[in-house]
């Protein structure tokens, strides 16, 4: 098994800008466009323009128009500082708390009508996102067993389209390489950090295909990406996921030895604890 790659998000130092221009600078409102305003989305729009009121002579019109005719490149590191603090100057984004979460996955989404669609899909997934993570939401569900790797506590369900879990992860305790049987598994990260290793069934073996360490956001998995474990690499800290699960899965297959694909096993899953019981 390959070790999780450790990225590092350390940045050399900001780029020395050159002298600003005597020139003011104001926003033109009537241009801003409606929704989320990215850095992307300002650059494209290039919202900051000269004021109407200089004359073609001044220097800020001379600077402007030397840009147009020179490409500035600006190196990849700078680019991510710049990105950093520009998406720091951005609204914070409104949290869900868990019954606006549920209300959304069964009210807005409606996952019990029609099938599952890619923009279900991305629904889903940006519902998750915005779920306020913080682990006291969740404390009537996060159970911990230590005679377990893991636990699987029931937060909500309709019994057909979803079920919405809480799983405590021991330290340094994985689940078995297993299949989803549904639309898929999206994992919304919670507290500690898991790993996520992937696996490709070619026949004969398991073959390893990605090997992650999650510490935020949502990660989603079905069948056609493969099969995958998941575990607490941690040996000092304990981990909790919110997992979802359309449809509910009742049952899976299990792998217990990479080097044999043929070799599995049928199990019921079951919950630990159900709606905090």
């Amino acid at each position: 098994m390959h070790e999780p790659l450790a990225v590092s998000s350390t940045v050399p130092g900001s780029p020395v800008l050159p002298e600003k221009a005597d020139v003011k600078y104001r926003v033109s409102k009537s241009r801003l466009p409606r929704g989320k305003l990215s850095a992307a989305t300002l650059a494209r729009q290039n919202l900051l323009h000269p004021s109407a009121e200089l004359p073609s002579s001044h220097p800020a019109n001379r600077i402007k128009a030397h840009r147009r005719r020179v490409q500035v490149k600006v190196p990849r590191a700078c680019q991510d500082a710049i990105a950093k603090t520009s998406s720091k100057s951005e609204p914070a984004k409104k949290q869900l708390s868990l019954q606006k979460l549920v209300r959304v996955l069964e009210d807005d989404i409606q996952l019990h009508v029609g099938p599952m669609t890619e923009q279900k899909k991305k629904a889903i997934e940006e519902a998750l996102a915005a779920f306020d993570a913080n682990p006291t939401a969740l404390e009537p569900f996060i159970r911990f067993n230590p005679d377990k790797n893991y636990t699987r506590n029931l937060v909500a369900t309709d019994d057909k389209s979803y079920s919405l879990i809480v799983l405590c992860w021991n330290k340094g305790k994985y689940s078995p390489i297993h299949d989803h049987p549904s639309d898929g598994c999206w994992i919304r990260h919670i507290q500690g950090a898991v790993n996520e290793v992937r696996y490709w069934n070619d026949g004969d073996k398991l073959v390893e295909t990605a090997n992650m360490l999650i510490t935020e956001g949502v990660t989603y998995m079905n069948d056609s990406l493969g099969l995958h474990k998941v575990g607490n690499p941690s040996d000092d800290v304990d981990a909790v996921t919110l997992h979802l699960y359309a449809p509910p899965i009742s049952q899976c297959r299990l792998w217990h030895d990479p080097s044999n694909a043929a070799r599995s096993t049928s199990t019921v899953c079951s919950y630990d604890t159900q709606f905090g019981k």
